[in-house]
């Protein structure tokens, strides 16, 4: 962008707006803070109307370029003239290739949020259930039934206590990052505020859980989400089980299954920062692990996400991180910003086994109370509440 003042041009232009016109900025990047991407940025992260389109080099030549010099220069075409065509054209641009022809700023890289930004929304020490728990590999070759009521018992041991603690009249969402071996799966809960912003409720990290366990533990979770309004889950790979599990069990009108894809990370990451930013999302864990998973998004080729390599040792097991935390308070992010259809008013009971009748049972009343659900052993219950 030659142009010096771009604000005070684009400030200008916007005049023309008023009359029905259109205006329209085209550029390469002059690095990674110049006000051209910036410009870009804030479009992206819904700070600013507009759209952006990204033409590259490739895509113009896709698009018939070469002929276009062909018919000019009274040549003939062909593939080989073209290959050798765009071979000299990078050549000639060097190391600036990537900016100018692929439309890839300069500078791209480091952490994408600023750790000044992470601490700043981070809420007290303790504040934020922080539930970790790791079984052993061999566990998976436990029968199920067992498997089953060791879960089970940990559900009312240590995820009780910390779902009581739920503003019930608030509404809550969650987003969770899928991993079976080796890496973790992390699901982060979110309550909307009474200011309407979202914090951080609840995180729950398991390491060397089976899938039915893991479904079991969503199943517990969903259940006794107050006002539960909607899921963003990470379907790529083996996630997609869970992800088509939870929508089944949930609709899929309230649970999305994600895949994590460049366009996605481009579209949806800038919103993200912005929300850290505006303090619309807040109250993350004060954590040193869940700060690093945040630190692990990165601008690559122009796209802000988690790369490929493990990010950091999760415990003294040596269990590997892969910005578990910063995917799952992403999607769950992602999912707060959607606008969900109220199906169901109030909430419909599933009577345990052995239950006489739905006047038996305790949690067949919206007023629904931490006595109640205590006393039942296990949260085996739907809340609909919108």
């Amino acid at each position: 962008m030659g142009l010096y003042n771009l604000p005070g041009l684009i400030k200008a232009a916007m005049a023309m707006l008023m009359w029905g016109d259109r205006v329209r900025i085209i550029s390469t990047h002059n690095g990674d803070d110049n006000p051209f991407n910036a410009l870009i940025n804030d479009i992206r992260a819904d700070k600013r109307a507009g759209t952006v389109h990204k033409i590259t080099f490739d895509d113009a030549v896709a698009d018939g370029l070469f002929r276009r010099v062909c018919l000019r220069k009274h040549q003939a075409w062909s593939q080989a003239a073209e290959d050798a065509w765009v071979a000299t054209v990078r050549k000639a641009y060097s190391d600036d290739a990537a900016e100018e022809l692929d439309v890839i700023p300069n500078q791209s890289g480091g952490a994408y949020i600023p750790l000044m930004l992470i601490e700043t929304r981070m809420a007290g020490e303790g504040e934020v259930p922080l539930l970790r728990q790791r079984w052993k590999p061999d566990f998976a070759l436990v029968p199920e039934p067992l498997r089953h009521a060791e879960v089970e018992a940990w559900c009312r041991e240590a995820l009780l206590p910390a779902l009581l603690t739920l503003d019930q009249s608030r509404p809550h969402g969650l987003g969770q990052d899928f991993a079976r071996v080796g890496d973790l799966t992390c699901i982060t809960i979110l309550e909307e505020t009474r200011a309407l912003k979202n914090r951080v409720a609840l995180v729950v990290e398991l390491a060397c859980c089976p899938y039915k366990q893991q479904e079991q533990i969503l199943t517990y979770l969903c259940d006794s989400l107050p006002r539960f309004r909607c899921g963003a889950f990470d379907a790529n790979g083996n996630g997609g089980q869970i992800a088509e599990f939870a929508a089944d069990r949930y609709g899929h009108h309230r649970i999305l299954q994600i895949h994590l894809s460049e366009k996605f990370y481009m579209e949806e990451m800038p919103r993200f920062k912005a929300h850290l930013e505006d303090a619309s999302l807040d109250g993350l864990p004060r954590d040193e692990q869940c700060r690093d998973d945040l630190r692990a998004i990165q601008k690559i080729n122009n796209v802000p996400k988690i790369g490929k390599p493990k990010t950091q040792r999760a415990d003294a097991e040596k269990l590997q991180r892969h910005g578990d935390f910063a995917i799952a308070l992403f999607l769950a992010d992602h999912a707060m910003k959607q606008e969900v259809t109220a199906v169901c008013t109030g909430f419909q009971s599933i009577p345990r086994r052995g239950a006489s009748s739905s006047d038996d049972n305790p949690y067949h009343n919206a007023e629904h109370n931490a006595e109640a659900l205590e006393d039942s052993g296990y949260a085996n219950y739907s809340r609909r509440i919108f």
